[in-house]
């Protein structure tokens, strides 16, 4: 849908703010919207679908998933590669 409406392809930064607003969103729904327990929902949701794999959060919080690198080059942010899963 993106490439049909922006008419290109979109970038690993494109995906990944998708990505978190959709996480974020999910969690959100399980607080009902409040910030209060927000970080648990985040650990609690196990593992989320997203657009370039699996989205999870360990029990300290910190997000599991796919790496990227890239650099910035011309002005452009340049897909070096991605870890494993």
């Amino acid at each position: 849908r993106f490439r049909e409406r922006f008419g290109l392809v979109p970038s690993f930064a494109a995906a990944l703010s998708y990505e978190s607003v959709m996480v974020a969103a999910l969690a959100l729904g399980r607080t009902r919207g409040s910030r209060h327990g927000l970080a648990a929902a985040l650990k609690n949701l196990g593992s989320v679908p997203g657009l370039l794999g699996k989205v999870m959060f360990d029990a300290d919080g910190d997000a599991v998933r796919q790496v990227f690198w890239a650099r910035v080059q011309d002005g452009r942010i340049r897909t070096l590669g991605m870890s494993d899963d």
